[in-house]
């Protein structure tokens, strides 16, 4: 267990391919509490990817700014949220002899990081998270945490998430020029795990999909450990152009179509017309066939990416905006064949944040990063994200 830290004002900031979301959070101790919030439109990221260097630092930098101003403070340290198809996850397995009769945090941390190192990642990957499952004292597995325990040789299966370090470094560089410190990066589904699941549900085994605008962002737990990770390019804006495309109708159109009268099961919504800004009617039904076939398509190629990794998990939590549609979580029970609930996070009570799916990654950051050990490495680069990581992962 991490000391307890002094009090410590941060930026959680997840830059979206349509929205980008920051709350200013004042952590006391392991309590988390959201002093601003604001959101502005993101232009220059998509699929979570940086594509337009100054437009994405305008969008993070009016977002955080609005949030700085409604908390009353000007703080700059920023952790945010990656996603991108870049991303991946593979096991891992090192051993380590304790430095002495004990186990200690240094032997953890050593043991960990000879899991990051004999990944033997190709050029221009590195390691994001190292993340700790199972440990085995002198052979003996099963161990959850071995601090404190006798032990002549220590062994871990970790599971690492990967990125690409291109993709790092441009979001760190989109950060910094918007006048933030770059502090901490994390990845956006374990981000969404934090803020709709407990500990519990991930130990019972539980699937989280985060659907968003430009991207669907998952990960699975088993026995309360990350097993899969994954990011998929397909999302919200897909089945707003879908909608358009359908109905002959632009792309802002389609999506106040999609938001005040779509569903994500066409049996949920009544044999009725509704009226396009052009004067036309349309059936409300089909529309809702559109939608349902791309949020189908959605689910199913999650589904497709955790059967390969013979997972079965026991539940499945989905957020993120496009959740709102009606029947989300009906039509999720069909394709996922496993109980489904629409995981909005609570918001504390001194937040101004609604409690809405779409503000769940940024307030997992904020939960997230009340959990983990302060870190008083130096900012930039992959050196110092590795030296992070490793403070990171172990609670």
């Amino acid at each position: 267990m991490c000391p307890v830290a002094r009090e410590r004002t941060i930026i959680c900031l997840d830059p979206g391919t349509t929205k980008t979301c920051a709350l200013v959070v004042r952590i006391a101790g392991r309590t988390p509490h959201v002093i601003g919030a604001a959101r502005a439109t993101s232009v220059g990221i998509r699929r979570g990817t940086i594509t337009d260097l100054r437009s994405a630092a305008a969008s993070i930098a009016q977002a955080a700014q609005e949030a700085c101003r409604a908390a009353g403070t000007r703080d700059d340290r920023t952790w945010t949220a990656v996603s991108g198809e870049h991303l991946e996850g593979l096991a891992a397995r090192a051993e380590a002899a304790p430095a002495g009769p004990e186990v200690r945090q240094r032997d953890l941390d050593q043991c960990l990081r000879r899991a990051a190192e004999g990944a033997h990642l190709p050029p221009g990957r590195e390691v994001l998270h190292a993340l700790p499952g199972e440990f085995a004292v002198d052979g003996q597995p099963g161990i959850a945490s071995p601090l404190g325990m006798a032990a002549q040789r220590l062994s871990v299966d970790a599971f690492l998430v990967t990125a690409s370090s291109s993709a790092l470094d441009n979001l760190e560089r989109g950060v910094e020029s918007a006048g933030l410190c770059a502090d901490q990066q994390v990845l956006s589904s374990l981000a969404a795990a934090w803020a709709t699941t407990d500990v519990a549900e991930r130990a019972a085994g539980v699937l989280v999909v985060d659907i968003g605008g430009g991207t669907t962002d998952f990960i699975a737990f088993r026995d309360g450990r990350a097993a899969l990770v994954g990011c998929l390019g397909v999302a919200g804006t897909h089945v707003t152009r879908d909608i358009a495309v359908g109905l002959r109708v632009t792309m802002g159109e389609a999506e106040r179509l999609k938001r005040e009268h779509a569903a994500a099961l066409a049996r949920l919504v009544p044999a009725c017309e509704i009226r396009l800004a052009c004067g036309d009617r349309a059936g409300r039904w089909f529309l809702a066939e559109i939608v349902e076939a791309r949020m189908r398509e959605i689910l199913e190629l999650v589904r497709s990416r955790v059967r390969q990794a013979a997972l079965a998990p026991t539940l499945a939590v989905l957020t993120g905006g496009e959740t709102r549609l009606a029947g989300s979580a009906t039509l999720a029970e069909e394709v996922l064949e496993c109980p489904v609930r629409v995981g909005a996070a609570a918001a504390p009570r001194d937040a101004r944040v609604a409690r809405d799916p779409a503000w769940a990654v940024a307030l997992g950051l904020a939960r997230y990063a009340a959990e983990q050990r302060p870190s008083s490495a130096p900012r930039g680069g992959p050196i110092a994200r590795a030296q992070r990581w490793v403070r990171e992962s172990f609670k």
